[in-house]
């Protein structure tokens, strides 16, 4: 599996898609890395049909991400996203690409792939972190569907104040455990939302946005817990 972005070397374009028997496992002839800063990687085979097609990123001129169908090879996307020939790629079997919102993405997701939920305030955060590429805070179709499932009884509420928590957080902490997190708190009457946020920080990789990663209720007893283990950066007065 190759990148599949503009960057992505010959060597790679022209691999990606190819099926190898492990037995045949070579690290620059049938497996990466085949060059210097290779970013193609390996994923398993299987020549069932499972009546189901997924997806895999893809990213535009801008380094905006985007998503086809995961049956798509890099030949198939340059075609139909780079050259604009869409011509064969309109069935069911590869995805029924459409456009929505001016972006691109399989015709059983015709939502799009994140959702802005507004800024953040950055100068606390880069008086920590240093300078961030952006202040808007994004959720991904992926990580609001992860709250669905692993807090369901909190996703109405997610709905709710996930850009009032953003835009005018009570508490912001630092998360000391993972690289350039923190927990953006916003207090209710009843309980605590905590708004789990990695940030995109000068370091990571151009165009990249602040992004929720999880967001579940917290009591006071257990966000008091967590404002003793991790740095305050800001607290409402």
């Amino acid at each position: 599996m190759a990148t599949l972005d503009t960057h992505t070397s010959d060597i790679c374009r022209n691999l990606d898609g190819k099926h190898y028997p492990m037995s045949e496992y070579k690290a620059g002839v049938t497996a990466p890395p085949f060059h210097v800063y290779c970013r193609s990687t390996t994923a398993p085979y299987f020549d069932d049909d499972f009546g189901q097609i997924g997806q895999r990123a893809a990213r535009d001129e801008n380094g905006k991400t985007y998503y086809v169908p995961d049956n798509m090879t890099y030949a198939e996307w340059q075609k139909a996203f780079v050259n604009g020939d869409k011509s064969g790629l309109t069935n069911a079997e590869n995805g029924g690409i459409i456009e929505t919102n001016n972006r691109k993405t399989a015709v059983d997701d015709v939502i799009t792939e994140y959702v802005s939920l507004g800024g953040l305030e950055t100068s606390y955060l880069e008086n920590e972190f240093g300078k961030l590429q952006t202040n808007e805070t994004i959720i991904t179709k992926e990580r609001m569907e992860h709250i669905k499932e692993r807090h369901i009884e909190d996703y109405p509420l997610f709905n709710d104040y996930a850009p009032q928590a953003v835009s005018d957080p009570d508490l912001v902490l630092k998360d000391t455990k993972n690289k350039g997190t923190v927990f953006v708190v916003k207090r209710l009457s009843d309980t605590n939302l905590n708004v789990v946020v990695r940030l995109a920080l000068s370091t990571d990789e151009d165009g990249y946005k602040n992004s929720v990663m999880t967001f579940f209720r917290i009591r006071d007893k257990n966000l008091k817990k967590l404002e003793n283990k991790h740095k305050v950066l800001y607290k409402k007065e």
